[in-house]
């Protein structure tokens, strides 16, 4: 059975404030793979557009709790987000 790539978000503490960072993963993400580069990580996601949201619209949201709130925001355009690639798309 082929495994299917989840979502997640990689928080790592910069100074005085969290960058996020959102990354693909077919494994569960452990400290041991992925440790290094973060400090902690929120998921899984089932989309990217989901933890795309949830990076960033989902911040200190109450009404975003869950990575299946995300999903859902994301895919039926509950508040006006606009994914990073879209804005990339855009600007070209």
């Amino acid at each position: 059975m082929k495994k299917e790539t989840k979502f997640y978000i990689g928080v790592k503490i910069v100074y005085d404030h969290h960058e996020r960072e959102v990354f693909g993963c077919l494994t569960e993400p452990t400290h041991k793979t992925h440790g290094d580069k973060f400090n902690w990580v929120l998921g899984p996601f089932n989309t990217e557009a989901g933890a795309k949201y949830m990076a960033g619209a989902g911040y200190n949201n109450p009404s975003c709790l869950t990575p299946n709130d995300a999903d859902r925001f994301a895919a039926t355009g509950s508040f006006a987000v606009v994914l990073e690639d879209e804005e990339e798309q855009r600007a070209a």
